[in-house]
């Protein structure tokens, strides 16, 4: 008994509006030419109507503005035929994707990309035709993705423990931020949005970990895209340094003699006397590196013993109780007796050095004439 106007759209096709109903059930339509005239025979079309579906939970309930999401709808008064497509509404605007059902009452559907506008936004469920939607459905959540450009450093042993600084976009200042290595997941600090910071975890095995991510605990801050590897390498250790002493003007090129140096990290394999700066090294082999031993800016290390370290990222500092290197003033000659020799040689001369000079425990003594080398001998350290 409701009438509603058609719009003509050919010979033998008309389309109109359902009106709106107080009850569900089905209910015949029927045409007029005069508004008095209905053409009903029992051929007529019949139309169903059915219950608006209601959305009643959705999971998870946020995922990044590129869209893609998977999100299972749970709902109630969904109607399910073949013939009547459902689709899952975010908004009120035309962000329709169609649904796949996965039981009754139970559908996925994969996220359109956000539009703008507010990010939070009520999902409903709509059928093929229909343009009416609920505004008080569970509310989707649009959140920037994490995108993880590099880290740093990216090698570090297998101990664990380096301290990383992971750089990107899109990161936010969450209490339960974390960084992931494939698995394992540990704490991080928030340094700003597009910086983060944490320490490594130890791993059994070297091996390379691609794709570093930047997450929540809670899931509302994911990553997206990651180009940041980190590769964890054995733990080296240091044996012996040859030599062991040398001047406090520093350029003494001291051969480090150790283990499990990695090849990977040539280019970030430093060494440090002390608490000197860390300094380059020379990648000799996987048991030898070389480096020049720095000057020994702080006076008091000078006629001291200070600790040789190794690192293969110039942050984590590998050393050995027993080695040491001794940094003493640098040699002056005070005299030099007999001034004169032949040209065969074979003169013994006799150098007196200043009485800052240390020769306790000195190996290796070497005289100069010119570029010629010649042993030496102390003959007293006093």
């Amino acid at each position: 008994n409701i009438h509603v106007k058609a719009t003509f759209l050919g010979p033998n096709k008309l389309a109109c509006v359902s009106p709106q109903v107080l009850e569900t059930g089905h209910s015949r339509i029927s045409i007029t030419l005069n508004g008095q005239n209905y053409h009903n025979d029992h051929n007529s079309a019949v139309f169903t109507y059915i219950l608006q579906p209601e959305v009643l939970r959705i999971t998870p309930n946020h995922g990044w503005k590129i869209g893609d999401t998977d999100v299972f709808v749970e709902s109630r008064n969904l109607y399910l035929d073949k013939s009547i497509r459902v689709y899952c509404a975010f908004g009120q605007h035309e962000n329709l994707v169609v649904a796949q059902t996965k039981a009754d009452n139970l559908i996925k559907c994969k996220t359109p990309g956000y539009i703008g506008g507010k990010s939070a936004l009520p999902v409903s469920l709509v059928y093929e035709g229909t343009t009416q939607r609920s505004s008080r459905g569970p509310i989707f959540n649009y959140i920037d993705a994490a995108v993880v450009a590099s880290i740093s450093p990216s090698i570090g042993t297998i101990l664990g423990g380096t301290h990383v600084v992971v750089s990107g976009v899109n990161f936010r200042n969450l209490f339960d931020l974390q960084c992931r290595f494939e698995n394992e997941a540990v704490p991080a600090r928030f340094i700003n949005n597009g910086s983060i910071s944490c320490r490594t975890p130890p791993q059994k095995t070297p091996r390379v970990i691609h794709r570093i991510k930047v997450e929540s605990k809670d899931g509302s801050l994911l990553t997206y895209f990651s180009s940041a590897n980190f590769e964890f390498t054995p733990h080296p250790s240091v044996h012996a340094v040859i030599p062991t002493i040398g001047s406090s003007k520093g350029g003494t090129l001291v051969r480090i003699i150790g283990d499990r140096f990695p090849t990977s990290a040539i280019l970030s394999l430093y060494c440090r006397f002390g608490t000197s700066p860390p300094i380059l090294s020379e990648y000799i082999s996987a048991q030898e590196l070389r480096c020049r031993s720095p000057s020994a800016i702080d006076a008091a290390i000078v006629g001291a013993s200070v600790h040789v370290s190794i690192s293969v990222n110039g942050r984590d500092f590998v050393s050995s109780p027993e080695v040491t290197f001794l940094y003493i003033p640098p040699l002056r000659i005070m005299s030099v007796s007999p001034t004169l020799g032949t040209s065969k040689g074979g003169t013994s001369v006799t150098l007196e050095l200043s009485a800052s000079a240390n020769l306790e425990n000195t190996q290796n003594i070497v005289c100069h004439f010119g570029s010629v080398l010649s042993p030496g001998i102390v003959l007293s350290s006093e």
